[in-house]
């Protein structure tokens, strides 16, 4: 596995699917947000408890639907209208909220220990977090590509993985980093020339259409990347 290789078919992918995927990211966003509202307003503290852990869930839940229309699109299942796509995600919907919470727990006690002013507990915690989250990076889309268990996703990725989890770090950190300062530059500009209130809007919108599926194609180009059973098919070129 070569990242420059994945990255250069996740760039592809995202150019021909870009507009199949950011209508799906819109709606699906847009749902979520208006579930957040009404959960803080009609619940007060409680609903906010709620709506932090929805919020969790749902990221992952939409980068499951942009990841099974990628497949779809690929296996020649092209329907990509928005009812279609959310009616083939709704059976996984539950084994993606239950690896969503498993994965966000790896990561967020070192998080919070950290931003709490205790890296010296937390610190180890998030380097330890990296490493599982690494072996476990292909979790999501064997659950919604090969219809994976949780257990089975997790012990499968760890297999895929395994041998090569330096250059799917690596592959990784450039995604995140290519997609962190993306987010950040377009932040910046619009708070430049716009009120806080709108700029944040902006920006939100901006890396839901824009962002989200670029790492929704490049999960998938790592599967592919990693899968024996699939390296052979390359994401295909535009048109």
């Amino acid at each position: 596995m070569k990242i420059g290789d994945v990255l250069s078919d996740a760039l592809t992918g995202y150019r021909v699917f870009w507009r199949h995927l950011a209508p799906l990211a819109l709606m699906g966003g847009a749902a979520v947000l208006t579930l957040v509202i009404v959960l803080v307003v009609a619940l007060g503290s409680i609903g906010l408890v709620a709506a932090v852990f929805i919020s969790i869930v749902a990221n992952f839940w939409i980068a499951g639907l942009l990841i099974q229309t990628v497949d779809d699109s690929m296996q020649g299942e092209g329907d990509s209208s928005i009812d279609t796509r959310f009616r083939a995600f709704f059976p996984l919907m539950n084994t993606v909220s239950g690896a969503a919470l498993l994965l966000s727990a790896v990561i967020l006690p070192g998080l919070a220990l950290s931003s709490t002013g205790h890296p010296i507990l937390g610190l180890p915690l998030m380097i330890g977090g990296i490493v599982v989250l690494t072996w476990w990076a292909l979790v999501i889309p064997l659950i919604v590509i090969e219809k994976c268990f949780i257990g089975e996703a997790l012990v499968r990725s760890r297999e895929l993985v395994s041998g090569r989890g330096w250059q799917v770090f690596g592959f990784l950190a450039v995604v995140g980093l290519l997609s962190g300062l993306l987010s950040s530059a377009v932040e910046r500009i619009v708070l430049a020339v716009l009120p806080n209130a709108t700029a944040l809007a902006i920006s939100t919108l901006f890396d839901t259409l824009v962002v989200t599926p670029f790492l929704a194609v490049a999960l998938v180009s790592l599967y592919f990347a990693l899968s024996p059973s699939e390296s052979a098919e390359p994401l295909p070129t535009p048109a």
